[in-house]
Order: C-alpha cells, then sequence, then structure tokens
C-alpha cells in the first residue's frame, strides 16, 4: 500500500532533533489542505467495513478543558478494551525487532500517543458518548488516555457508556485544542512534565511520539528514527468497525495498533530525522492506512 501525502504546507510533525527555527516554521503555518485548519478542526470519519477512517484536523473549538477531574458521564455500562501495539500482526517488544509486510524491520526504543474523544457507534450510524476510566473507576484526567508501548498498566482502555451493542468505536488520536494550548506546569499527569510529551519551546504536546530504528531488510543496515508529532492540525478522528457489546463489565477484543502500517513508506528508508518536516506523512497514514483494528 502505497503512501498518501496531504497537502498540508506544515502538518505538525516534528522530530526530537528539531532546530528553533523549523518549530517556528511549523507553528506558524497551519496549511489548508483537505479539511485541516489550525483553528477549527473537519468532521470524523464513517464506519466502513474495512477498517478505521477518520479526518485530520478534528480539534474542535471546545471552550474549556475537561481539566483534571472531569465529571462522570453517569452512564451505567462498561467495557474494557485491551491495547496492543504489533508490527505485522505480531505484538510490539521494546527493543526486540519486528519484520514488517515488505520485509522492512523496525526495532522501538520508544513509543507512546494520546487517545482522547470516544464514543460509541449504533448501527444506524448514531453516536453514544463515551468516557476513559482509570483502574479506580473515576473519569481520567482531562478525558485522555496516554499510552505507553513500554507501561502494560497503559495498555487497557476502560470505557463507561450507555449499555448496548455497538458496531464501531470512533475515537481521537491527540491532545484537544482547549487542552493543547494550557501550560504543563499547573497539570497533572499526563499532560505535565513527567509524560515526557511536552514540547516546552512549542508549549504544546506531543500526540505521538516514536522513536527507535528501522532497515529495509535483514540485511540492511539499522538506521535510526525520532518522530514527534503534534500540533491542532495533526489531531486525528478515527473510526475502527467491530462488534462491541458494553455490559455490566466485559472484556472486549484486543484494539490493535500496527506500526508497519503507521510507518509505512515506499521510500528505501525512512523520511530522515534530521531538522525537516515530512509533511504529516505519519498522519497519512494513520487516516489512509487504517493501523488500529479490532481482533
Amino acid at each position: 500500500m502505497g503512501m498518501t501525502v496531504r497537502g498540508v504546507a506544515a502538518i505538525g510533525l516534528l522530530l526530537a532533533t528539531a532546530c528553533s527555527g523549523d518549530a517556528q516554521r511549523t507553528a506558524s503555518t497551519g496549511g489548508s489542505g483537505g479539511n485541516v485548519t489550525a483553528q477549527q478542526g473537519g468532521s470524523g470519519g464513517n464506519a466502513t467495513a474495512g477498517g478505521s477512517s477518520g479526518a485530520a484536523g478534528s480539534a474542535g473549538t471546545a471552550s474549556a478543558c475537561p481539566g483534571p477531574a472531569p465529571a462522570a458521564l453517569g452512564a451505567t455500562g462498561r467495557l474494557d478494551l485491551p491495547v496492543k501495539v504489533t508490527i505485522n500482526g505480531t505484538e510490539a517488544v521494546i527493543g526486540q525487532p519486528g519484520t514488517g509486510r515488505e520485509g522492512r524491520e523496525f526495532r522501538l526504543s520508544l513509543f507512546k500517543f494520546f487517545l482522547s474523544q470516544p464514543v460509541f457507534l449504533g448501527e444506524d450510524g448514531a453516536e453514544t458518548p463515551a468516557q476513559f476510566l482509570g483502574a479506580d473507576g473515576l473519569p481520567l484526567p482531562y478525558e485522555l488516555q496516554l499510552v505507553d508501548a513500554d507501561d502494560p498498566a497503559t495498555q487497557l482502555l476502560r470505557l463507561s457508556a450507555a449499555t448496548g451493542t455497538y458496531t464501531a468505536l470512533r475515537f481521537s488520536v491527540g491532545v484537544p485544542m482547549a487542552c493543547n494550548w494550557m501550560s504543563s506546569t499547573a497539570a497533572i499527569h499526563p499532560l505535565n512534565p513527567d509524560s515526557d510529551m511536552f514540547w516546552t519551546w512549542g508549549s504544546q504536546f506531543m500526540f505521538i511520539r516514536i522513536e527507535g530504528s528501522s532497515r529495509p531488510s535483514a540485511t540492511g543496515e539499522w538506521q535510526g528514527f525520532t518522530y514527534h508529532v503534534g500540533y491542532d492540525p495533526a489531531f486525528t478522528r478515527l473510526t475502527v468497525p467491530g462488534a462491541l457489546e458494553v455490559g455490566a463489565g466485559a472484556v472486549g477484543p484486543t484494539l490493535a495498533l500496527d506500526i508497519d502500517l503507521m510507518l509505512e513508506t515506499d521510500a528505501d528508508g525512512l523520511p530522515s530525522p534530521q531538522h525537516s518536516v515530512p509533511e504529516g506523512w505519519v498522519v497519512d497514514n494513520l487516516d489512509h492506512n487504517q493501523p488500529f483494528s479490532f481482533e
């Protein structure tokens, strides 16, 4: 499957090695490609039988961040969904290589990403609000779940919603605009410096932070990569079809994220990690490659 590049001047895909000039360039140019703008997000994608679909830039215009202690949704149903990071369907283990569909190998050293704004979709496409809960049964701070591939405690989505049968889960990858622009100094986890997801020079949060190395085949040379995705235009809304039953607390299917699909490229190597903005190819892959699926 080839890589599709959205025509956005600077989508906010930044590298850890980016200099301040790169940061200023990305912060000041929101672009207007597709349905993405820096000030107003597009609508989410519709569920399809084939996999996830979405639209980047759905950051919305919420007037306030939910805060460190959001009000409970009040729903009586509960569904727990394990989360698994994979490489071509095989579970990814930090520090160990995994092989993709075309023979490319990936070896992750760090991978974290934010999930937000969950809703369940009914057979008629109607959305039912859902809420991420912590192990204590209370809403997670800022209604955000930070998944860490190296921390099993973060790899379970505890969702409260109205009881019923649903056909898909819709969610966003990233921090909504209302929370993304606040200072991290007064925040608690995961919107504080301890999460290692805050750009001090950009005063915003990374939505995805993935680091490691890759090589085109088992005989190639390992090359390091560092991709930090953020800024409001990179906020992405996705829909993942699947039979989901919200009841008294059942465990549902596993939500898998395939690194091979998220970092797919037609080139021999991944885009350079040195002082460049590769125009949102990771976000494009989230939109078009359907890296999230239920299994």
